[in-house]
C-alpha cells in the first residue's frame, strides 16, 4: 500500500514539477520521511532534484552555444 501512494505521489509531483517547476520535494519528502525518517528522506529527494538540475543546466548550455555560434 505504501509503495502505491509513493508511486502515485511520485507521478503527481512529476506533473507538478514538469509545469510549475517545483513539487518533487513539496510533495514526496513527507510522505518518504513517515517511512525512512526526515534525514534520508531529504537526501533520497535530492538526487532526482540534482538530475533536473544538470539536466536544465545542460539545456541551458547548449542554448548558449547555440545563441554565440550565431
Amino acid at each position: 500500500m505504501y509503495e502505491t501512494l509513493i508511486g502515485a505521489a511520485s507521478v503527481i509531483a512529476g506533473a507538478i514539477a514538469s509545469i510549475v517547476g517545483f513539487g518533487i520535494g513539496s510533495i514526496l519528502t513527507p510522505l518518504l520521511s513517515l517511512r525512512v525518517g526526515t534525514r534520508l528522506a531529504v537526501a533520497a529527494i535530492s538526487i532526482p532534484n540534482l538530475a533536473v538540475y544538470f539536466v536544465t543546466a545542460g539545456c541551458s548550455c547548449v542554448w548558449i552555444r547555440t545563441w554565440m555560434r550565431t
